[in-house]
C-alpha cells in the first residue's frame, strides 16, 4: 500500500506526489478512503496524467456501467472488431481484480467500513459516509499545470483559476453525489 499521512506532504505534494489509495473491499481507518480512479505511470515509474506518456496502469476502479464485466458488456468480448482491440481499455486494473461484488456486472460496488468506535460514543452516537464524484482531481490540475506547456495548458490553467466553485453544488471541486448515517447500537456495529 502507498498511502501516506496528508499531514506529511509539503505545500507542493512532492513528497507524496506517488502516493495513492488502493482499492478497498473493507475500510479499516478513518484515514483511508474509497477513491474509484485510474492511475497511471509513465516509463519513468511516476504517476502521469499525461495521455501520451502513459505506460503502466497500477490501478482502474473505475465504477463500470450496468451490465458490464471485465469482459465488456454481454457479446463485446465476443464481437471480432471491437471486442479484441478495446476490451483491455475497459478491463478494470490491479486490486479491484479480487472484489467479486465490483465485478458482478451491477455498475456498483460495495464497500464496508470497520473502525473502533469510542467506548462513550457506542450508544446514541452515528456514522456518516458520503460519496461524491470529482470530474477534476486537485493532484491532475497541479500536474497539468508544472508538466505541461503550450496554449493548451496556459488556456486549462487560466480557465480553472478562474472558475469559482464557492456556494455551488460543486464546492472544493466535488460534487456530493449520496450519503447514508447509521446509528450505532450497543454492540458497537452499525446497520
Amino acid at each position: 500500500m502507498t498511502v501516506l499521512n496528508p499531514d506529511e506532504c509539503d505545500s507542493e505534494a512532492t513528497k507524496c506526489e506517488q502516493a495513492y489509495e488502493p482499492h478497498y473491499q473493507t475500510i479499516p481507518g478513518e484515514d483511508q478512503v474509497q477513491i474509484y480512479q485510474e492511475m497511471v505511470k509513465n516509463p519513468e515509474n511516476r504517476f502521469t496524467t499525461s495521455f501520451v506518456a502513459q505506460a503502466t496502469t497500477i490501478k482502474d476502479n473505475r465504477l463500470l456501467p450496468q451490465g458490464w464485466t471485465p469482459e465488456g458488456p454481454p457479446g463485446f468480448a465476443a464481437d471480432p472488431t471491437w471486442g479484441p482491440r478495446f476490451i483491455d481499455a475497459t478491463t478494470p486494473k490491479g486490486d479491484v481484480l479480487d472484489d467479486e461484488l465490483f465485478l458482478d456486472g451491477s455498475g456498483s460496488d460495495v464497500v464496508t467500513y470497520q473502525m473502533a468506535i469510542p467506548e462513550e460514543e457506542i450508544d446514541g452516537g452515528s456514522v456518516q459516509a458520503t460519496l461524491y464524484y470529482q470530474s477534476i482531481p486537485p493532484f491532475y490540475l497541479m500536474q497539468r499545470f508544472t508538466t505541461a506547456d503550450g496554449p493548451n495548458a496556459q488556456r486549462l490553467h487560466y480557465m480553472a483559476s478562474r472558475l469559482n466553485v464557492e456556494d455551488t453544488p460543486i464546492a472544493d471541486w466535488k460534487l456530493p453525489v449520496g450519503s447514508a448515517i447509521s446509528a450505532i447500537d450497543g454492540d458497537a456495529t452499525t446497520n
